[in-house]
């Protein structure tokens, strides 16, 4: 998901959406190697009980017991996740398993458990967010002007705000639009920021983004 989707969800208020998405988590899950997942068979106790049955040949389980050996001892890889078709089919094919060889459940249990912490993990994607970013995702950043003095446009804050880059802006006289034409950069601490003003744009009317309400 992107800052845009969550945005559309979240509350009207800019800062209370900011508290939101930075508070937001996702979990995420990495591929584990076949290496990990005989580590995995073995801890729960199904390596051998799985092997056994691959070599059963009246085994109504055989043909999924195989192909899991063949996966496990090979250089591949094992998508856990529910969010994806290759993980989803691994964890039915688990369930599976335990309809076939409902002695095993535990052991199925004790795997899949296992298998969750060893690939899961939790992020928080909008952490480091700003107010500033949440503005211009929206379009309620609002822009204040600013003059250029020998190809710089400078701006001074009149107190802190969290570190954030505010766009320089100029009017665009083809389209009437406003067009970011540079930034500032790292504007934290109050006090004077300065930007190039690139040369096609020294007669433009300027502006700056001003997010936070200190320029």
């Amino acid at each position: 998901m992107i800052l845009k989707e969550f945005l559309s969800t979240a509350s009207a208020d800019d800062e209370t959406a900011l508290a939101e998405a930075r508070a937001h988590t996702v979990t995420e899950y990495a591929l584990a190697t076949s290496e990990t997942v005989t580590q995995l068979l073995l801890q729960a106790g199904l390596y051998g009980p799985i092997y056994d049955e691959s070599q059963d040949a009246v085994s109504s389980a055989r043909a999924i017991c195989l192909a899991f050996m063949d996966r496990v001892r090979t250089n591949s890889t094992f998508n856990w996740s529910p969010d994806n078709a290759k993980g989803q089919a691994n964890r039915q094919l688990v369930e599976t398993l335990i309809t076939l060889i409902p002695s095993l459940e535990p052991n199925f249990q004790a795997f899949k458990t296992a298998t969750e912490a060893e690939t899961a993990r939790t992020v928080n994607p909008f952490a480091a967010v700003t107010l500033h970013e949440v503005k211009l995702v929206r379009g309620t950043c609002p822009a204040v002007p600013v003059t250029q003095s020998g190809g710089y446009a400078v701006i001074t804050t009149t107190a802190a705000a969290e570190n954030h880059n505010p766009r320089l802006l100029a009017d665009n006289p083809r389209t009437g639009n406003k067009v970011r034409i540079n930034n500032f950069r790292n504007v934290a601490a109050a006090g004077p920021y300065d930007a190039l003003v690139p040369p096609e744009w020294r007669s433009a009317q300027l502006y700056v983004d001003d997010a936070y309400g200190v320029i």
